[in-house]
Order: C-alpha cells, then structure tokens, then sequence
C-alpha cells in the first residue's frame, strides 16, 4: 500500500479515487456514503455487514484504515493544515457579511 496516496486529503474526500489506488473500487458503490473519518473505525464485521465479504479485501481494507488512523492522530494528513486553515478563512468571511 502507497501510504502516500491513502493520507492525502484530496484521496480521502474522494473515496472512488482512494479505493481504486488501493484496487478495490469495486467496493466504492458499497462505501462511498460513508464518511472518511467513520471509514477508517470499521472493523472486520463492521465491513462484513457493509458488504466486502472477501476476507482479502477487508484484510487490505483494515490496514489502509491504520495507516489513516494512525495519520490522523498524529496531524499528518496531506492537505489538513491547509484544508483546516481555508475553512476558518470562510467562516470569518461569513460572519463578516
């Protein structure tokens, strides 16, 4: 797994492009709707009820989950700061008008 590709904020937002550079988009019609920061808590029979029965696949999945995880709780998402950064931005500009 490229964990590169699997914390860039872009790729997470994005769970059709995550899911293909991790080759399982064939799962994307099953887990697109569901949010990446509730995405990576799934554990193995969380992904079963989900619809990925191919132990291979939740295997794959389950690690891709602790390489974001583990990102996620030490700040390096590529893309957070300035994601986190934008949206504050906007909201002082909303308050503003």
């Amino acid at each position: 797994l490229n964990s590169i590709e699997l914390i860039q904020l872009k790729n997470l937002n994005n769970l059709p492009i995550w899911l293909r550079n991790i080759r399982l988009h064939k799962y994307t019609d099953i887990l697109s709707d569901i949010p990446w920061k509730t995405l990576i808590y799934y554990n193995d029979e969380d992904l079963m009820k989900a619809g990925v029965v191919a132990m291979g696949a939740r295997r794959k999945l389950l690690k891709a989950f602790d390489i974001v995880k583990a990102a996620y709780k030490n700040k390096d998402i590529i893309g957070f700061e300035e994601d986190e950064k934008l949206n504050k931005e906007m909201k002082k500009l909303e308050i503003g008008n």
